[in-house]
């Protein structure tokens, strides 16, 4: 999933392995000419999938996924740029 922040930077979110051999949420927010600002991943012990993302008007984003049992995993991270 990749959503455009006012600035012209990107926020990409998607699953990533862990060292236990399972997913977790993963989310990147780039500047505009595609370079890292920073990185961030939250997950639980299960294989987690993003499913939607979204930038909120208060300069956030939520994510949204499922894990392995079929849980709704939501994240926000606050200040995104």
């Amino acid at each position: 999933m990749v959503v455009e922040a006012p600035d012209g930077g990107f926020l990409v979110a998607g699953s990533r392995p862990t060292a236990d051999e399972e997913r977790n949420l993963w989310l990147i927010r780039t500047n505009a000419d595609g370079g890292l600002q920073w990185p961030a991943d939250i997950g639980s012990t299960q294989n987690d999938e993003v499913h939607a993302l979204a930038l909120r008007t208060d300069g956030s984003c939520v994510i949204a996924g499922f894990n392995d049992n079929d849980i709704l995993v939501v994240c926000q991270r606050m200040n995104v740029g």
